[in-house]
């Protein structure tokens, strides 16, 4: 149960186990998901909020991984042609895999 985001030659697994996204809930003073229904009001995302929360997906697969080996990871992302507003869909399918969005029956049909 995780997804995955490749960057060039390099894979890596995204995850929120509970612990993870109890600690993850702490580390930006909100829900994860309260980042998601600000941008469906207009309010964009802060770039650190992103990158906090690609460092707590990472985790599960990738002990010990620094914020700033995040912000290397984000940069080769970035290189690709890819943009912060890329990574939305790939951390709301890590938020449903994770149990954070619950589908609806015509949602896993599609």
């Amino acid at each position: 149960m995780y997804k995955e985001l490749v960057i060039g030659n390099d894979s890596y697994k995204l995850r929120l186990s509970t612990k993870r996204s109890v600690d993850l809930e702490e580390a930006l003073g909100k829900s994860p998901l309260q980042m998601f229904f600000d941008v469906n009001n207009g309010k964009m995302p802060k770039l650190k909020e992103m990158m906090i929360m690609l460092q707590y997906m990472l985790q599960e697969y990738n002990h010990g991984i620094k914020l700033d080996d995040v912000y290397g990871i984000y940069d080769k992302y970035i290189a690709e042609g890819h943009n912060m507003f890329d990574l939305i869909p790939l951390f709301l399918d890590v938020l449903r895999e994770s149990g954070f969005i619950v589908e609806s029956d015509e949602e896993s049909k599609n």
